[in-house]
């Protein structure tokens, strides 16, 4: 049974940034080989792990196959607009926090618009059904 808790954009700590920029980071995505044509060369920076360089791959050279990674300044940044009514959704199950949900509401031409900015499940709660309880 998941238990779930509801934020308003002034009730977000930074705590609770932190602690969703941790699970994005360790549960979201990885870099795809695309990555550089459609980001730009700073995607092929990387952390060069072997030496010599002469037998580095160009794989180990890139963040290809690398999780992406988030902190709490970028969350907020990129995922809380300033001009929006934001909300984030955190899930919990036996007292482990599983996933959160943050999502931006806005007006546009008499139109209430709202947009999905982060979905994240922790891997082994995927697939039974947590992001469409909320």
């Amino acid at each position: 049974m998941f238990a779930f808790q509801t934020y308003r954009g002034e009730e977000i700590t930074d705590a609770m940034l932190g602690q969703a920029a941790g699970l994005f980071s360790s549960s979201y995505g990885v870099w795809g080989p695309l990555a550089e044509r459609e980001l730009g060369t700073w995607a092929t920076k990387g952390i060069l792990r072997c030496q010599p360089l002469e037998l580095c791959s160009a794989f180990q050279l890139t963040r290809k196959g690398r999780r992406v990674k988030m902190n709490a300044n970028r969350l907020k940044s990129q995922i809380l607009p300033g001009s929006g009514d934001n909300v984030y959704v955190r899930a919990e199950t036996e007292g482990e926090y599983v996933g959160h949900v943050f999502a931006t509401r806005w007006s546009y031409e008499g139109k209430k618009i709202c947009w999905i900015t982060q979905l994240c499940v922790k891997h082994r709660f995927r697939r039974k059904g947590l992001a469409t309880n909320v």
